[in-house]
């Protein structure tokens, strides 16, 4: 049930174009935290999204603990964790609870977790960032569906024609956004 819970997370976070890496909490033990960051490996974290936390290793919650001190965007899934792995209670009460199983999680976007770029309604997407290339991805949410309007990533905006069905656009520095597929 987890399991399957934890996929439809995943799924809702992507249709409400929240771009995410799916990590091991295990990988919190070496991470590290700068003024407004999280650092784990070569990768850069604005914001932390840890579903159904129940039991989680002393190391991380010092973690977890500081960068809920530090107001950074911490959301905890399901409910907050009471034990560490060591079998101690947990003294730290989390600020920053959300409700896992609701597709539009209105706590994560009204508390800043930011979304890869803004789309047209009725679209997901995704943006792949090569050396001298972005590729923005776009479809419709669902079968049946169509999508129009305008595209927004930093510095970048263009507009989308109406579609239904799968669409890449390429932007080049110092070039026009050109629909590729």
């Amino acid at each position: 049930a987890l399991y399957n819970t934890t996929h439809q997370l995943i799924g809702n976070l992507v249709l409400n174009g929240i771009q995410l890496d799916v990590i091991s909490s295990s990988l919190l033990k070496d991470c590290r935290v700068s003024s407004d960051r999280l650092h784990i490996n070569d990768r850069t974290y604005e914001a932390m999204i840890y579903p159904y936390p129940e039991i989680v290793d002393p190391k991380a919650i010092e973690i977890l603990s500081l960068l809920d001190k530090m107001e950074f965007p911490l959301f905890l899934g399901g409910s907050t964790p009471k034990w560490t792995t060591k079998s101690k209670k947990i003294p730290h009460k989390f600020s920053i609870n959300f409700n896992p199983e609701n597709k539009y999680l209105n706590e994560l976007k009204e508390n800043g977790v930011p979304r890869l770029f803004e789309m047209p309604d009725n679209a997901i997407g995704t943006l792949i960032q090569k050396s001298n290339e972005m590729l923005f991805l776009l479809h419709a949410k669902k079968p049946g569906l169509s999508y129009k309007g305008n595209v927004k990533y930093k510095d970048i905006e263009f507009r989308v024609q109406k579609s239904s069905k799968l669409s890449i656009y390429s932007s080049k520095r110092g070039k026009p956004v050109v629909k590729i597929f």
